[in-house]
């Protein structure tokens, strides 16, 4: 698969890529050694010690121990999955093409479907809790559960020719914000019941979101583009990246520490609170699609054709061969 220099360069921003065949009990291979070359869309973390990777066909990668192995698995061959959101070590989902939402009660060892109700792509999903959750995608579509997956429910009646989701963040259980194409955030302050758009005057594709205190905020998209609010979304400043390649995935240690990743092997890091940033070798020339942090310089980046790369605080190194 060649390098693309811009997800967006495909249908859908985060999809990437691709469709194809089936199944449902996650099969598992302990593969540290022979590792896939399928392209990873999100990465999560429940706790330092369990996290997974979704991505292109159904691909999952889990571990228990924070990342010292990885055992690779597929929930459903037909489906691409952009995110993943753990509850806890139990507990978790994940959301892709066709309206495709699956739950684990078991700490990935089997899956279910949680059915969405649409058929539309599924960008994000994200829980306050156990029971209450949110996904966001393509056509305007914003979904609520309350009952931890067994049903969801649109929250959103927008212009499904204008506004396409690819990301969401909830601060607490009533405030929450959505982030999609044209530049446009979108804002509740009732646990969804009601959206409205916050000031931000952008144009283009915004494409993670991440915010380290209930107040402060980042959102990362198109050509480098970091935008960010101190009042809660009311207003945002664009923040110098130094790059101009675009940027997927974000993600805080702390109120002061994160990491930003995206096209062509871009790795930025920020220590003031993502008011200054700056690039750090990934030894990788991949897309890079997704970041998580265990620690201030700990954690993991996935990215295509299998990269999976460990932070650490000597630098960025291959966490499989």
């Amino acid at each position: 698969m060649s390098i693309i220099s811009r997800f967006t360069e495909i249908s859908t921003v985060l999809t990437l890529l691709l469709y194809f065949s089936c199944g449902q009990q996650a099969t598992e291979s302990d593969n540290n050694s022979v590792w896939t070359q399928k392209d990873f869309f999100a990465i999560h973390f429940s706790d330092a010690k369990f996290g997974m990777a979704v991505g292109e066909d159904g691909i999952l990668a889990s571990t228990s121990d924070g990342g010292k192995k990885w055992t690779l698995g597929n929930i459903n061959s037909a489906t691409q999955f952009y995110s993943v959101f753990l509850v806890d070590s139990q507990l978790g989902f994940v959301a892709g093409s066709a309206g495709k939402i699956y739950k684990t009660t078991t700490g990935g060892r089997s899956w279910q479907e949680s059915p969405s109700g649409i058929n539309n792509f599924i960008d994000a999903v994200f829980f306050c809790d156990q029971s209450t959750g949110y996904a966001v995608g393509l056509l305007a579509t914003i979904l609520k559960t309350t009952d931890g997956g067994l049903s969801w429910n649109s929250v959103y009646s927008g212009n499904i020719n204008t506004e396409q989701f690819y990301t969401t963040w909830f601060t607490d259980a009533q405030t929450g914000y959505v982030t999609g194409e044209n530049g446009f955030v979108l804002r509740t302050q009732d646990g969804g019941g009601s959206w409205q758009k916050v000031g931000l005057s952008f144009y283009g594709f915004l494409l993670s979101m991440y915010f380290p205190t209930p107040t402060t905020g980042l959102v990362v998209g198109w050509s480098g583009t970091i935008l960010k609010t101190t009042d809660g979304g009311e207003t945002w400043v664009e923040k110098e990246s130094g790059t101009q390649n675009d940027l997927y995935g974000l993600f805080f240690a702390d109120s002061l520490n994160g990491y930003c990743v995206g096209a062509l092997g871009t790795v930025l890091r920020t220590n003031d609170a993502g008011e200054t940033w700056a690039e750090i070798a990934s030894g990788t020339e991949e897309n890079l699609s997704s970041v998580v942090l265990l620690g201030r310089d700990e954690g993991f980046i996935t990215g295509l054709e299998g990269v999976m790369l460990k932070i650490s605080v000597d630098g960025i190194s291959r966490a499989v061969n």
